[in-house]
């Protein structure tokens, strides 16, 4: 038995959800799917699916065997990629995922430099603001800001953003500029759900004398760019990373208040399945958004 090719059909009939589903897909018959899958289970000692007229569903082992398998593939496809790519060529496909914000922020100045730089490289670039499994679903690299408790996931840190504190010309101009952190609770705020926020804004101070203000508004979010949109109309103070409201700042459409004030950061991690190979693709992207972020932030020459 080719144990190899058993263990993909496998995984392409749990992916397709029946035997007969998963041998169009592969092209090939459904006794064949059905004779690699027992043959499978036989060299194993284990029942991997239950099979009904109705349904299959996977056994306790076969879930199991199924999360490894797809951990051993990707493994074993990463391997023979990489010994086919010539040593001097960065070539390949990327799957990127990253939230809608990070995506406009960060990643559409980024990656045309990348592109330029690696034309044998494409790039499959998803943008959603829901905590995608990079495994299940086959990403190579994932962009977040904050940090994360996955397991089988290497996360590096390549970059910060520091927490601001803005408001819109027009805002400043009808209800006055607070003079002080402590007078942000005399003004209407955008209260963001973030956790490091949870207990209040983070901006009485620096050092170990930092205090939170309890901030109150009439709107509450949780979503850093709606509240960068409802800054720049006008409804309040904001608290946002840095990353967020930088090139608003820059043109003058916010105003960033207390600006000496020592704020906590929040870490930008690149995050990638844990592997034992990882293609140069992949690496030369990891390298170029790291680069990216050093020569991007505040005070960089």
């Amino acid at each position: 038995m080719n144990e190899i090719r058993a263990i993909r059909i496998f995984v392409e009939v749990v992916r397709n959800g029946s035997f007969a589903a998963a041998a169009r897909d592969l092209r090939i018959s459904t006794s064949a799917v059905t004779r690699y899958v027992s043959e499978l289970e036989k060299w194993l000692g284990l029942v991997l699916i239950h099979r009904s007229t109705r349904r299959m569903t996977l056994t306790d082992a076969g879930a199991r065997y199924l999360d490894e398998s797809k951990r051993m593939l990707q493994v074993f496809d990463d391997l023979h990629r990489d010994i086919r790519n010539d040593a001097t060529v960065v070539q390949g496909n990327v799957r990127i995922t990253a939230a809608v914000v990070i995506g406009k922020r960060l990643l559409s100045r980024a990656l045309p430099g990348f592109m330029e730089k690696y034309p044998q490289v494409s790039l499959d670039v998803q943008l959603n603001d829901r905590v995608v499994k990079l495994i299940d679903e086959g990403f190579d690299i994932a962009l977040r800001i904050g940090d994360t408790m996955e397991t089988d996931i290497i996360a590096t840190r390549i970059g910060v953003s520091h927490l601001v504190v803005v408001a819109s010309p027009q805002y400043l101009e009808h209800h006055g500029t607070p003079a002080s952190p402590s007078r942000l609770m005399e003004h209407e705020c955008i209260v963001e759900t973030f956790p490091v926020m949870s207990q209040g804004w983070p901006v009485g101070g620096g050092g170990a004398s930092r205090g939170n203000v309890r901030v109150k508004g009439r709107l509450v979010v949780n979503n850093g760019e709606f509240a960068c949109e409802m800054a720049l109309a006008g409804l309040g103070v904001a608290m946002l990373p840095d990353i967020f409201v930088r090139e608003e700042i820059d043109t003058g459409r916010l105003v960033q208040l207390f600006p000496d004030l020592h704020t906590p950061s929040v870490g930008l991690h690149l995050l990638s399945p844990h592997r034992r190979i990882t293609s140069r693709a992949v690496q030369s992207l990891t390298d170029h958004l790291a680069d990216f972020m050093n020569a991007d932030a505040p005070g960089t020459a």
